[in-house]
């Protein structure tokens, strides 16, 4: 990643980090927040090409288990199965994801939106907090 950035910055003709403020990663530590993280992770490809519906024919999302609708399954599962609490069983209890739902159309059902939730900042004792959670990031990708 550094040699890429550097060869970004020569290219470019500039100086100073590439892919500094594209990364944000925090601790997911309710069922909602693991929750809408999945919805914002599987569908926000949507933004991204109007009039889009249905999976993302270009991720793992057919391999994920938590829609209401199954999706069509290739033989070989490319993602790893979630190994918290709050990744396999506890956001379920927030309700399966349907296929049509999107980050934003969830905004209207609750007072804390995705948005409000991935920029709150979190205390150092919640980062330390002996309950764990899932964490959000690239080490975590496909969990």
């Amino acid at each position: 990643m550094i040699r890429v950035a550097k060869a970004l910055n020569r290219i470019l003709g500039r100086r100073g980090r590439v892919w500094g403020d594209r990364y944000h990663a925090r601790l997911l530590r309710t069922p909602r927040e693991v929750r809408n993280a999945l919805i914002y992770v599987l569908a926000n490809w949507k933004k991204h090409e109007p009039g889009a519906h249905g999976f993302d024919p270009r991720s793992s999302a057919a391999w994920f288990d938590g829609w209401k609708a199954t999706p069509p399954l290739a033989a070989t599962r490319p993602v790893a199965r979630a190994r918290t609490w709050l990744a396999s069983v506890g956001w379920r209890r927030r309700g399966l994801i349907d296929v049509d739902e999107s980050p934003s159309s969830r905004a209207g059902r609750s007072a804390r939106t995705f948005h409000d939730a991935a920029t709150t900042p979190m205390t150092s004792a919640a980062a330390a907090s002996p309950q764990g959670g899932t964490r959000t990031g690239p080490a975590n990708e496909g969990a």
